[in-house]
This record gives structure tokens, sequence and C-alpha cells, in this order.
């Protein structure tokens, strides 16, 4: 997935198969041409996936699909250029099935880094340094509720991680404890098919849509009337409803 700097002038897309990061200058005119300096190169067999950068420090974390490694990345603001600087492996050591990095994403207050695994079927989690490195804390299975956990999104406030279970045909909840360790949150569980994709768009406007509603207060889905689908065309997408504060927030699951 392609990734913009906070400065929005730069590009980047991690390339599995040509094991690099991609990296690209936006233009004036919004026109994308290649950094002079090249692509920033991952070992043979790494696989990058999924980069996120830290909300506030010149950092970026990569996560490795192959290779199931978790990458710091130092981030050059003057040249728009990425240098390794932390490679750790996303799964324990005693670990020796078959497993393949999926997301990462980052906490909003910057603290905490989350990565998921398939195969493992767990969260990693980390802390943040002050120098932007990462502590790796432990792993999160949901009491094995997570299970092929291709995408996960954390929502606005910080607060809560909602995992989209592949093949456990689920979505399920998490608080975010103020530790970074994570608390599942029982009677939430939504049933979708095979979700891959769950994100997070805020409306001030929609007022309703098919699906469920979430609270934010207790972390429960609660039905709104409409059920989701249990069976939908490939391409279709099922929203699903939660109220933070004052604003709509609509996840929506992708069905492959």
């Amino acid at each position: 997935m392609a990734v913009v700097d906070p400065s929005g002038k730069y590009l980047f897309v991690p390339c599995l198969g040509a094991n690099n990061v991609s990296q690209f200058v936006i233009l004036d005119n919004g026109t994308v041409v290649r950094n002079n300096l090249g692509a920033m190169v991952t070992p043979s067999g790494s696989g990058p996936r999924h980069l996120e950068f830290h909300p506030s420090k010149n950092v970026a974390y990569l996560i490795n699909e192959v290779a199931s490694t978790l990458m710091t990345l130092a981030f050059n603001p003057s040249t728009g250029t990425f240098s390794i600087i932390q490679t750790q492996s996303n799964i324990p050591s005693n670990f020796t099935m078959t497993n393949t990095g999926a997301e990462i994403h980052v906490t909003p207050n910057g603290q905490y880094v989350y990565a998921s695994n398939r195969g493992h079927n767990s969260l990693a989690i980390y802390s943040v340094q002050s120098n932007g490195m990462l502590k790796p804390l432990g792993w999160e299975t949901g009491g094995n509720s997570i299970n092929a956990p291709r995408d996960f999104t954390i929502d606005t406030t910080g607060k809560f991680i909602l995992v989209a279970n592949q093949n456990a045909n689920t979505v399920t909840g998490f608080s975010i404890n103020q530790d970074g360790s994570l608390t599942k949150l029982y009677n939430n569980m939504v049933s979708v098919t095979q979700p891959s994709f769950v994100g997070e768009w805020i409306s001030p406007t929609i007022q309703t849509t098919y699906g469920s509603s979430y609270d934010s207060d207790v972390g429960t889905f609660l039905t709104t009337g409409t059920q989701v689908p249990s069976s939908t065309s490939p391409t279709s997408s099922i929203g699903i409803t939660l109220q933070f504060s004052a604003f709509l927030v609509l996840v929506f699951v992708l069905l492959m």
C-alpha cells in the first residue's frame, strides 16, 4: 500500500516481490517521479508489505510479510529517503509453524505499535522508545479468537482496536490499556464473511447505516435493526456503524 509522508512531499510503496520500498517525490503539480536516490532495499526474502509513519518522530515502521519481521526505518525529511535502523522478529522465537506478517499501525499518541501475524494468529505489541526504536512487549491472541488477522484498525481516540479475522469470519474488538496491553471486549463480535479489511470513516452528517452500532464507552456491538448479510458478492462491502463522541464512524469490511 502506498504511503505519503507527513509533509506530503514524498510517496513510498512497499514492494513485496522486489524486496524494497520504492521512494518517490511528489512535485508541486501532483506528478509523482522516482527519487533519484533510488529505493530502500530490504534483505532478500523479507517481503515488505505495509509501513506507517510515527506521528511525531522521523521514523516509520515496516512489516515484512515473508520474513515475519518488523523494521524501524529512519526517515530523512530533506531527501525523502529511508534507512533501516532496527530489525526484529514479529513472532516468538519458539514458534516454528508457517507465519506471514500482515498489517501494522501506530497509536495516535505514538506510544505503541501493533503488528498482526497470520499463522501465529496474534497482534505483536511494541512500545516506542525515545529514539523511535521499538521494544517488544509480547503478543495478544484474544484467547485464540484472533485467526488470520489480515487487517486491523485503531480508532481515532486511540482507545480501541478492531481486528478483521479472515479465517474466523469475524471482527473482534480490544481495548488498549495504558501499558499498551490489550483487553478483549466480549459480546462485541460481528460475523462477516472472510473480512480482509477494516477501516474507519468519520462523518458528522450520516445518521444510520445497516449493520451494527458500537458503544465506544463499553466496547460492545449493538444490533441496529438490519443484520449484516451472511453472504455477499465478492466485491461488496459491509458498513458497521460505530458511535464515537459526536461523530458516526463506519467500518467497512471488504469481502474478498
